[in-house]
């Protein structure tokens, strides 16, 4: 139970070896899938903050010249 709730020593898990060491292809794809993903989030995050940022300007400067 202690084990379960995380509160024993567990075994370290040996490192694996060989050919096995290496990522499956799967994995290599899901993981530039991911990175796509989180760029294309990012640039979209920060298209929006630059596009509010010109548009709270351009308001502020209307309000400056009237």
């Amino acid at each position: 139970m202690l084990r379960v709730l995380g509160l024993a020593r567990r075994a370290v898990p040996r490192p694996v070896v060989g050919p096995k060491a290496y990522p499956q292809w799967w994995q290599r794809i899901v993981a530039l899938l991911v990175l796509a993903a989180v760029v294309v989030g990012i640039g979209f995050v920060l298209a929006a903050v630059v596009g509010l940022l010109v548009v709270v300007a351009g308001f502020l400067l209307e309000q400056a010249i009237s």
